[in-house]
């Protein structure tokens, strides 16, 4: 399956690192995303990723002193390729064995496992889209070069071959492509910008918070009035079916993460300063 996503429909693009314990079924499930694929290298007996350059939201995960062509961006549709000397300027990067760089081939080193004619993912760009693909061992199994040829084929100028074989995995938004259920150490998921509908006008009394705004952090179990403010705010943006009740349960912690992965920020399902003030941000401009 070949997946071409134009950039400008990209609202994000986020590395998971479960540790092998969630599948592609329950990634999805749980962060809501449009688009997702199995990352690159790890170890079948530990779950630990490959000394290869990783890095998520800002933190390096793994590295090495070999230099490495890596995909990195800060927010999703600002994808590109960089050298791993440059990780650190970026809050993503991603790299396993590097295919295509501004088009052309590069040196393709892989590891002996990686070899053979096996399923496949790549992930890759060109000037205007995300360039994503998958096959399966019983289905379309291809050897690195004609991954390579491939993703070539489709306009890819800069790409990555990822994991291989059983670990071969991507959901395009409607469909999952995988031959077998594994769950592998991290996925790359992909969120589409929300087409925006015009809304009726109402009258601006409607549109205000009836209850003081909170000066201290909430979290779950938490009661008062500080809750019915987070729980009213969540209400106008990721939860319209929360009830005002005062009461921080495990739905509002929830809808506290839902919205803080939908504003880009750091998610744990706690309301700090930071929560409450893209609360009102969003909510009262």
């Amino acid at each position: 399956m070949y997946l071409k996503i134009p950039r400008t429909k990209i609202a994000r693009i986020e590395i998971v690192k479960t540790d092998r314990k969630l599948t592609l079924q329950q990634v999805v499930a749980q962060y809501k995303c449009d688009a997702a694929i199995n990352g690159g290298l790890y170890s079948m007996k530990t779950g630990k990723v490959v000394d290869i350059p990783l890095r998520i939201n800002g933190k390096t995960i793994a590295n090495h002193t070999d230099g490495y062509w890596c995909l990195a961006w800060n927010v999703g549709p600002d994808i590109k390729m960089i050298h791993s000397k440059d990780m650190e300027k970026y809050k993503n990067v991603l790299a396993c064995s590097a295919m295509l760089k501004d088009g052309a081939n590069t040196i393709f080193h892989y590891q002996p496992d990686q070899g053979g004619v096996r399923g496949r993912t790549g992930i890759g760009c060109d000037h205007d889209n995300l360039h994503l693909f998958v096959s399966n061992d019983g289905n379309g199994a291809l050897s690195p070069a004609a991954l390579r040829s491939k993703m070539k084929s489709n306009g890819c100028l800069d790409a990555i071959m990822l994991d291989a074989g059983g670990s071969s995995q991507m959901y395009d938004g409607k469909k999952y492509y995988q031959s077998e259920r594994r769950r592998v150490s991290y996925w790359i998921c992909v969120w589409y910008k929300k087409d925006t509908v015009t809304k009726p006008a109402v009258p601006a009394a409607s549109n205000k918070c009836p209850y003081p705004v909170p000066t201290v952090t909430l979290r779950k179990g938490n009661t008062g009035d500080g809750v019915k403010w987070v729980q009213w705010h969540l209400k106008q943006t990721v939860a319209p079916a929360i009830t005002v009740g005062g009461t921080f349960s495990t739905y509002t912690h929830t809808s506290v993460c839902n919205f803080q992965r939908k504003y880009g920020l750091s998610v744990d399902g706690i309301v700090g300063r930071a929560t409450r003030e893209k609360m009102q941000e969003v909510c009262h401009g």
